[in-house]
């Protein structure tokens, strides 16, 4: 009886030393992958596109000072109800918009100006 419980005992630790582990692991696979945030929206002017995730040229940088992601987009042309997301790594698993509701950020442009989107995954 003794052996029967040490042995369901060792095998019990086993499997959660063995999820432990793997828990480790994927987090630090996780923390050492790099991220990409993209702006996709509505304006073909002005993103190139309507809603493509996938376009490069609207990835965002990282402001070192400002610890924010940015991109600017130069001599925009007036334009009415222009909606945008923040989107993780070119897919839709994760986007964001709007702070307060999780809609699309939607602003208008009034005249020609620079718009520079800002963005805190945090």
């Amino acid at each position: 009886m003794f052996k029967k419980a040490l042995s369901i005992l060792l095998a019990l630790m086993l499997i959660v030393s063995s999820i432990s582990i793997t828990a480790i692991s994927v987090s630090a696979a996780d923390g050492d992958q790099e991220v990409t945030y993209t702006v996709a929206g509505s304006s073909a002017a002005m993103f190139g596109t309507t809603w493509d995730a996938t376009i490069t040229a609207n990835d965002m940088s990282f402001d070192e000072e400002e610890q924010l992601y940015k991109i600017t987009y130069s001599a925009v042309e007036p334009e009415n109800a222009i909606q945008l997301k923040v989107v993780k790594n070119h897919a839709w698993d994760e986007a964001w918009g709007d702070k307060d509701t999780g809609d699309n950020y939607t602003f208008n442009v009034t005249a020609v100006c620079d718009v520079t989107v800002t963005f805190d995954p945090d």
